[in-house]
């Protein structure tokens, strides 16, 4: 953070690079990743500062920023909700910038996963608005969109988890629930390599949401504790995501009427 802080600092800037504007980016999911919101805000404004000085160009670039950018401020709460999903419409539109710039022969495999994820990313900031049927519609594009993923198909699994999710989510809003229910994947069929253990500690917990939602008790529990193991391991016993998860566990206990174990 000394050289953001030297940058912003500076009374004559240097000339916008992206390069720089990617170093701060990177910067900011590093302290997302610790749950320092703080200072990843921070670095991301910078970043984004940069970007806003490079328009017309690196939309690809560009687009990855204001992704991270989105990302962070989903989970720092309902303060950054507005931001979200501005930065999210910026994502799709450099998406959709960069897409239109290419030839057919032009596209490549990270080119169409990032464009899916795009829209993908647009349907989970409009869960939190409750606009669930918009959110159905976006999911289906971007699994729509993998879909063309052809030679792949082997990795188009992995890369529908967040459309999924989101399915699963606002059909169990809109009291769907057996519907909801069948998009929870078996846990044996997800990666097992440690690549996506931060993200899938992420979906856990809500899947566990849902089970909890359709009045699955037990099934919340044993997701939740889950959770609460792998938050712990990743962001420490009092980081925000670790004790919302305690929270969501308190919840269950008073349903399943154990008082006092939901009070500790």
């Amino acid at each position: 953070m000394q050289l953001r802080s030297v940058y912003e600092g500076s009374k004559n800037l240097p000339t916008p690079s992206i390069g720089v504007a990617e170093l701060f980016s990177d910067l900011s999911n590093y302290f997302w990743e610790r749950n320092f919101y703080g200072d990843g805000l921070r670095a991301s404004n910078t970043a984004e500062k940069i970007c806003e000085q490079l328009e017309g160009q690196h939309h690809y670039r560009r687009a990855n920023v204001y992704t991270l950018a989105a990302a962070l401020r989903t989970g720092y709460g309902i303060s950054e909700r507005a931001g979200a999903l501005h930065r999210f419409q910026k994502a799709v539109a450099l998406r959709q910038e960069h897409m239109n710039r290419l030839q057919p022969s032009e596209v490549t495999l990270e080119d169409i996963i990032n464009y899916a994820h795009a829209w993908s990313n647009m349907g989970s900031t409009l869960l939190d608005y409750d606009s669930y049927e918009d959110t159905l519609g976006y999911s289906n594009l971007a699994i729509a969109i993998r879909m063309k993923l052809g030679p792949h198909k082997k990795e188009i699994k992995e890369y529908c988890f967040d459309s999924e999710k989101n399915k699963a989510l606002s059909l169990a809003a809109l009291g769907r629930f057996h519907e909801a229910i069948e998009l929870i994947p078996d846990e044996s069929t997800l990666p097992q390599d440690g690549r996506f253990f931060a993200s899938l500690q992420i979906f856990y917990f809500l899947w566990a949401n849902i089970t909890l939602a359709a009045g699955d008790l037990e099934g919340a529990f044993v997701r939740l504790l889950k959770v609460l193991k792998d938050r712990a391991r990743l962001f420490g016993p009092r980081a925000r995501s670790t004790l919302d998860t305690y929270y969501m566990l308190g919840v269950v206990e008073e349903r399943r009427e154990n008082y006092k174990e939901g009070m500790l």
